[in-house]
């Protein structure tokens, strides 16, 4: 969700931004679908937080890596059980109702990345490259799915000491 929150301020204070990346994020609203899905994802988790948060930071990863993280993905899963359902279904209800700001991308003048992965489930690269193209922003592809940032430690190191 830290692109969206990224936009969101880059929309009010862009003149306080030096250099915007977004990381396994998109500027697009949800579709139809995506809305549906998650109004779905909002009644499942009244009746059954657990299984949805199992199911939910599962999603997130690619088949290889839910293999390979395997540790990794239950302490994730161990903390969000921790998390009060009001601030889930507040994240969730967010990200429903977030407005479409690739404008805001398009229209920021510094330094601007796109970094996706190849085979992200979440945001499809294909939409990450139309993203990139449209705002004129640097595209950079790295191997994995949606959580580069373990998946992809070293090298989203690398390429954040690179765009620094």
């Amino acid at each position: 969700m830290g692109g969206y929150v990224a936009l969101a301020f880059a929309e009010k204070y862009e003149h306080n931004i030096e250099r915007l990346v977004l990381l396994n994020s998109t500027t697009n609203e949800d579709s139809t679908e995506q809305k549906r899905n998650r109004e779905r994802a909002l009644n499942i988790i009244s009746v059954n937080k657990r299984g949805f948060i199992h199911m939910a930071i599962s999603h997130l990863f690619i088949e290889n890596s839910r293999i390979r993280y395997t540790l990794e993905i239950a302490d994730l899963t161990k903390e969000a059980f921790t998390f009060p359902t009001e601030g889930i279904t507040a994240a969730i209800s967010g990200m429903k109702e977030r407005k479409d700001r690739t404008q805001v991308l398009e229209k920021f003048r510094r330094e601007k990345y796109v970094i996706c992965g190849k085979e992200d489930p979440v945001v499809p690269m294909s939409a990450s490259k139309e993203i990139a193209s449209t705002t004129r922003s640097k595209l950079i592809i790295l191997e994995g799915g949606h959580m580069s940032w373990l998946e992809n430690e070293d090298e989203i190191v690398k390429v954040l000491r690179f765009i620094e």
